[in-house]
C-alpha cells in the first residue's frame, strides 16, 4: 500500500506517480510558455494533454483571473532553479 493524497491506495504507482512536481524554473516551468503553465494550473493538462497527478487542486484555481495566472507564473518563474531528483 502507498500513500497518494493523504489516502492509502493499494498498488498506487499503477495509477499514477505521486512525487510531486519540480515547478522552479528547472523543472515543469522550464521551457513552457505562459499558456501551457495557465493550463496546467487552471486545467490540470501537460501540454501533451495527459493529466497531472490528482493531488494537485487544479480544480480550485480554475475560476482564477488571467491576472492572477499571469502573477503566478511570474513567481514560478522567479523562484531559483532546484534540482529535484529526476524532474
Amino acid at each position: 500500500h502507498h500513500r497518494v493524497c493523504n489516502q492509502r491506495i493499494a498498488d498506487a504507482e499503477e495509477l499514477y506517480d505521486s512525487t510531486p512536481l519540480n515547478i522552479t524554473p528547472a523543472g515543469a516551468v522550464a521551457g513552457g510558455t505562459d499558456e501551457q503553465i495557465a493550463t496546467l494550473i487552471r486545467a490540470g493538462k501537460r501540454p501533451d494533454g495527459s493529466l497531472i497527478n490528482a493531488c494537485m487542486p487544479y480544480q480550485a484555481y480554475a475560476g482564477m483571473t488571467d491576472q492572477e495566472i499571469d502573477a503566478i507564473i511570474m513567481y514560478l518563474r522567479s523562484v531559483p532553479a532546484k534540482p529535484f531528483g529526476n524532474r
